[in-house]
This record gives C-alpha cells, sequence and structure tokens, in this order.
C-alpha cells in the first residue's frame, strides 16, 4: 500500500500509532523489544494493535493512492489484539483498550464523554494527567490486587443544564466521572478474566516483584489464578478547567421566540 505522507509504509504506520496513543488512547504502541519481553516473562502476557485496510487492494499499491483525496485504499487501527503466551486469543473494543492503556500508564491525552448527573446531555472531560500504582495483596494466602488511580482532567464541553459555579453541582460532575472510569476499567479488566484468561496488565509480575516466594507456587497455574483474581479501584479525580458550555433549555427557548 501507498501511504500519502510517507515514502515508506512502516514509518507512516509507526507515527500513526504513536500519535494515536497519545492523543486518543484505543491502541497500544508496541516495540519489537517491548513483545521480546512480554513473551519471555512470567506474569505478563503481550498485546498488539489491530490494523485494517479497507478498498480496492490492487489499485492501494499504485503510487496514484497517495495523491488522490479520496485514496483507493486506507488503514485504520482497530483495537487491541490479546495474545497468551504466543497465540492471539482476542480482541478489545476501543473501551476496553482504553482500560488497558490506564491500568498499564499508557494514557497521555484522551476525552470520556459522560452523562450529566440531573439532567438530560452529556459533558466531555479531557483527561490531562493519569496515573494508576499496581498495589498486589496477599489475604488469607490468597492473592489480590488494588489499583491506585490518581487522575486530572478539565471540563472541555457541558451540553446540559448545570451551574458550574455551584460547588455541589461541580462535585456531582466530578462523581459521574470517577463512576464511569471506574465502572470501565473494572468492565475491561473483567472481559479480559473471564474471557481470555490472559494477564495482559502485568498483575502477576507486580506479585513476582513483591512476593517472589509466593508466585514461584503460582507461577504455572497464573491463567487460573488471574481468572479468579479480585481487584478493586481506589480512585482520585479532580476536575480542574472549564471550557465550552452549551445550555440546551437557552437553545430551546431561542427557537421557540423565532
Amino acid at each position: 500500500m501507498i501511504t500519502p505522507t510517507e515514502v515508506l509504509p512502516g514509518m507512516e504506520l509507526y507515527k500513526s500509532l504513536r500519535a494515536s496513543q497519545k492523543t486518543w488512547a484505543p491502541t497500544a504502541s508496541v516495540s519489537a523489544k517491548e513483545l521480546m519481553k512480554m513473551l519471555l516473562k512470567k506474569g505478563v502476557d503481550p498485546v498488539l494493535t489491530g490494523l485494517t485496510l479497507t478498498g480496492n487492494r490492487e489499485k492501494g499499491g499504485l503510487p496514484d493512492n497517495a495523491r488522490r483525496p479520496d485514496p483507493y485504499e486506507i488503514y485504520q487501527y482497530t483495537g487491541i489484539g490479546v495474545f497468551r503466551d504466543d497465540r492471539l486469543v482476542g480482541w478489545l473494543n476501543d473501551t476496553e483498550s482504553k482500560a488497558y492503556n490506564y491500568i498499564t500508564n499508557h494514557i497521555y491525552s484522551t476525552v470520556l464523554t459522560v452523562p450529566c448527573p440531573h439532567a438530560p446531555g452529556n459533558f466531555v472531560v479531557e483527561v490531562t494527567k493519569s496515573k494508576i500504582k499496581i498495589e498486589p495483596r496477599i489475604v488469607d494466602g490468597e492473592p489480590r490486587i488494588r489499583l491506585v488511580a490518581d487522575t486530572e482532567g478539565n471540563i472541555a464541553e457541558v451540553a446540559c443544564a448545570a451551574d458550574l459555579k455551584n460547588q455541589e453541582t461541580f462535585n456531582d460532575l466530578e462523581q459521574a466521572v470517577m463512576k464511569l472510569t471506574k465502572s470501565r476499567l473494572l468492565n475491561g479488566i473483567q472481559r479480559v478474566q473471564k474471557q481470555y484468561a490472559s494477564d495482559i496488565f502485568g498483575f502477576g509480575e507486580a506479585f513476582h516483584r513483591k512476593y517472589p516466594k509466593q508466585w514461584h507456587q503460582w507461577k504455572d497455574d497464573w491463567n487460573r489464578q488471574f481468572q479468579k483474581l479480585p481487584v478493586e479501584i481506589e480512585q482520585k479525580y479532580r476536575l480542574l478547567h472549564f471550557g465550552r458550555m452549551i445550555n440546551p433549555t437557552d437553545d430551546h427557548v431561542k427557537q421557540e421566540e423565532q
């Protein structure tokens, strides 16, 4: 395939994938070195981002493909592929892929659309900082994981009736973001646990570092342990600045007056 901005298609894909991870977050930029490390380590399974080609495969290889405003063939990154050892076992959708990037601390910038808590409509949060610490624990001889999340974001747009100058309303928005984020993280983890039994998050590696003796007993059966591993999330979420505010009530009144 001839790509529009780079002579070498591999360089085009590389730059596009890096930009996608940093600005949107449903993709994972994995180098060959990182992939080899994940394949060789116990306690973490590999992931790779999927790529889909659409259009005319034959004409996509022609030089004219790069000059046309509507190319014969285009590519698109489509979710994260989950591996168990060196075998592809399934795919994560965009929301689950974002959960993976949150947990592995690969969120640089992304947006989140959240339903308003007390009015119809949504508001949009631009995530500017995200850090999750994986804390392995042993309770009654069994492994457990606690995720300690520290996130900051800006309210980029509000499309519902909400008085952001009111501290109680602002707190409600903050709680709504926190609740939705926590739910998506847990759903992403549980999907991987139940459907793929593949520890792509590196929970086993965290146990290996903190509890090497116990890990030695679990490592050969870690996939089964991972499937039933309890995970809890402790979250701190701070909303800081305001962006664009839209009041749908005012729009409705203006339409009636016209």
